[in-house]
């Protein structure tokens, strides 16, 4: 009986001279293709090259664009989404503190603490406070706290 291995090597029809120096010379291609009769390598599909080593990149396909765009839609609405509540929240914890700095402030005024009142000012100027606004909120404080004291 003949040797196992040279049964598993038998081709039929026997390959042309050109198709066995292509097995011999490319490695059968290097494994990503066949060799033609005229002793060429015929490239499997993402294959190219003379002997068919060079990786093909995939063109990009209308689903790929798609996607891509429907994730930048995503991105930018998720993005947008959080500058509008990051914008928010300051502007919710801004009024907070301006609310915290005009009581303190009312608090000064009824104490007579100038510290106090200072200080207030000045962290209301940080808020972007006008000076003229500063005076007139102290001017109808103090003005409140006299009719309340005039009434008593």
């Amino acid at each position: 009986y003949p040797d196992q291995e040279a049964i598993a090597r038998f081709v039929f029809p026997k390959p042309t001279w050109a198709q066995q120096k292509c097995l011999l010379a490319t490695h059968e291609c290097s494994g990503h293709g066949r060799c033609t009769t005229s002793g060429m390598c015929m490239c499997d599909e993402g294959w190219s090259g003379s002997t068919c080593t060079e990786r093909l990149v995939a063109a990009e396909t209308d689903d790929d664009i798609v996607l891509r765009a429907v994730a930048g839609v995503l991105v930018s609405a998720i993005t947008s989404s959080m500058l509008v509540l990051a914008i928010w929240h300051l502007c919710h914890c801004r009024r907070r503190l301006e609310r915290r700095l005009l009581e303190r402030l009312t608090k000064g005024i009824v104490w007579e603490d100038h510290e106090v009142i200072a200080s207030s000012c000045r962290q209301l100027a940080y808020c972007g406070w006008k000076p003229r606004k500063i005076d007139h909120v102290v001017y109808r404080i103090r003005r409140r706290k006299s009719e309340e004291s005039g009434i008593s």
